[in-house]
């Protein structure tokens, strides 16, 4: 799977679904933060990002797949729907 940026800041921080890691197996995505202060790592759906909000990783792919949803693409929305469907509890597309 070739990376979705979901998150591209000006000061460097990113926030990408990929498969380019160790934690990732058989094709499943995880959400890798990049350069973003204190949450920078990979991330299942499952799993909690911010400590003291709660807010949990897949939350973030759910609100930015489905925010303008009429404007992502067939890969973009494909790629959200593989991380989710890993957490069948959480959120889904």
């Amino acid at each position: 799977m070739k990376d979705v940026v979901i998150v591209a800041r000006e000061d460097g921080g990113t926030v990408v679904l990929t498969t380019k890691c160790s934690t990732s197996s058989h094709g499943a995505s995880v959400l890798r933060i990049n350069n973003i202060k204190d949450m920078a790592g990979d991330y299942g759906p499952a799993d909690i990002i911010d400590s003291p909000t709660g807010l949990m990783a897949a939350e973030i792919v759910d609100a930015w797949v489905n925010h303008h949803r009429s404007k992502r693409t067939e890969e973009e929305i494909t790629a959200a729907t593989i991380f989710l469907r890993q957490w069948p509890e959480g959120p889904q597309v």
